[in-house]
Order: C-alpha cells, then structure tokens, then sequence
C-alpha cells in the first residue's frame, strides 16, 4: 500500500514493474492481489484496473470486510 500523500507520485507503477519483472524471469505466469471492496478502496481498484487485474471472486473476512480477489495473467 502507498500512503494516501505519495499516491500518484509513480511509486506503485515502479513496484509494479519490477514485480512484473522478477516474476516474469522465473517462469510465473501470473500476479495475484486483493482489493478492498468493502468499504471500498477506490485508490487500489482504479489503480488495478489500470494494469488489466480482473476480479476472479471474493471473499468475506473476519469481521466483514469484503475483498476483490484479482488477477494479472503474465503470458
């Protein structure tokens, strides 16, 4: 997670990359995440969906918070 005053400053993109990266130099085919979604963490959806992540389910945790369960094929 980026704190809320570094949002929009590259920091994700740059993670994102070099996860990307490492895990397309070892053969994984795919990155997986979690978002929020209730209460929504528009931030983390928008910034998911930006980079192709679809939702593959969800799932309520202990104390009933709702997250999107989202993944990224790396073929």
């Amino acid at each position: 997670m980026v704190t809320h005053a570094f949002q929009r400053a590259g920091l994700g993109d740059a993670l994102y990359r070099d996860l990307k990266s490492h895990a397309e130099r070892r053969g994984i085919r795919r990155l997986v995440c979690e978002v929020d979604a209730e209460p929504l963490n528009a931030a983390s959806d928008a910034f998911h969906a930006r980079r192709g992540f679809v939702e593959m389910g969800t799932q309520v945790l202990p104390g009933g918070k709702r997250v999107s369960l989202r993944e990224l094929p790396l073929v």
